[in-house]
């Protein structure tokens, strides 16, 4: 995971941070498979993150895989809020 913070930031760093973010959410025991949509994991994970983070991240996800965005820095503090997040979840700091 410290690596991926020295990543620069592009859209392909945030669409790994993205697959960061639901391996951390299986790893707390969330039951995702692999037919889940990106918005049927966001509404799964309502119990363990609580802020507008990660609803936010997901669209901005959602935008970047299917081409209708273009990345901008700023968001990748979406991300890394659901990353710290779902990191404390699992006992990484």
């Amino acid at each position: 995971c410290k690596s991926f913070y020295k990543m620069t930031d592009t859209s392909e760093k945030f669409r790994l941070g993205y697959r960061l973010v639901v391996d951390g959410l299986k790893l707390s025991g969330l039951a995702i498979s692999q037919s889940d949509t990106t918005m049927v994991i966001l509404d799964k994970s309502r119990e363990i993150i609580k802020t507008g983070s990660y609803t936010l991240a997901t669209e901005d996800y959602n935008s970047i895989r299917y081409g209708n965005y273009n990345f901008e820095l700023t968001t990748m503090e979406n991300l890394y809020t659901t990353l710290q997040i779902v990191g404390n979840e699992i006992g990484i700091k």
